[in-house]
């Protein structure tokens, strides 16, 4: 298939760009900065996502394509990369062009919590986006992941060096909920969904759920963390009131590149969780848990 994809040279959307290139589609690869890696399959499109609003901006990008997959994602607005424009108008605008391209397929990578309880920013932008591809007269869905993980993602990174410490930082008793799903098994469902002609049409116009094999508290994720980093000491926590929680995620606004903020503390405080049943139909097998996050990625023989 030739397939477009957005956000390429990101942390999810270049585990997809793997894959596809893996199983021998050819892509168009769209974003600011050109992806790693080379490829005869693999075309790059220079693109500014929050300077591409209108149809007419995608028009030639999506001639002759099979399956358009947009990957584009902010968890902090910054300069011009606001959420309205990343995750709401410009999709649009691509989703447009693609329907009147005759392009076949689109798969959207939206967020859990992208729903009607969403108060937040980055969630609002993710549902404004899905509602108006859902509506669309296209084979469209909407894959809604969990917390993503893997080598190379910036979360990844800062639960990796809590998980590490002495005492593990957690806000309040560390209830929150989450299901996190490693970012292979998210790029190998992606990539199932868009090329994947049964499984398209069996999920065409849903919102499907992206998640490990089952959900779990702030407090098992460390420990099951520490788990598979090979850290045979239990974990020990230091519970942060969330009265200074809050008032560290205010701060949080104004230091560019903080992973916390009011709303991301928001969605932490929401959870992110789901029955992984779609997750398992798709992939065909269990998905990973999180004591095997960081071994090798065990692949089908060839």
């Amino acid at each position: 298939m030739r397939v477009l994809l957005t956000g390429a040279s990101g942390f999810i959307g270049g585990h997809i760009l793997q894959g596809l290139l893996r199983d021998g589609h050819r892509v168009v690869a769209v974003s600011r900065r050109k992806p790693s890696g080379a490829s005869e399959h693999l075309r790059f499109l220079p693109r500014d996502f929050a300077e591409s609003l209108d149809p007419a901006d995608w028009a030639g990008a999506v001639q002759d394509i099979d399956a358009v997959i947009n990957a584009v994602g902010i968890l902090r607005e910054h300069g011009t990369q606001r959420f309205d424009r990343l995750h709401h108008r410009a999709p649009s605008a691509l989703f447009q062009a693609a329907v009147a391209a005759g392009v076949g397929r689109i798969v959207q990578v939206s967020a859990l919590g992208a729903d009607e309880e969403a108060v937040t920013g980055y969630h609002l932008s993710k549902k404004a986006a899905d509602d108006t591809l859902l509506a669309m007269p296209v084979e469209a869905v909407v894959v809604q992941p969990s917390v993503v993980i893997g080598l190379g993602g910036a979360a990844t990174a800062m639960f990796t060096m809590q998980a590490k410490l002495p005492f593990t930082p957690i806000p309040g008793t560390g209830q929150q909920l989450m299901q996190p799903i490693h970012v292979d098994d998210l790029a190998e469902l992606v990539v199932a969904l868009a090329t994947n002609d049964a499984l398209a049409s069996q999920y065409k116009g849903r919102r499907v759920a992206a998640v490990g094999p089952e959900p779990m508290n702030l407090r098992e994720f460390y420990a099951r963390l520490r788990r598979g980093l090979g850290l045979e000491s239990e974990a020990r926590f230091i519970g942060i009131p969330m009265w200074y929680m809050n008032m560290m995620a205010q701060a949080g606004k104004w230091i560019p590149g903080s992973p916390l903020d009011p709303d991301t503390l928001s969605m932490l405080e929401r959870g992110t969780s789901a029955p992984a049943d779609d997750t398992r139909a798709i992939l065909g097998r269990e998905p990973r848990a999180v004591e095997s996050f960081f071994e090798p990625t065990p692949r089908a023989p060839s």
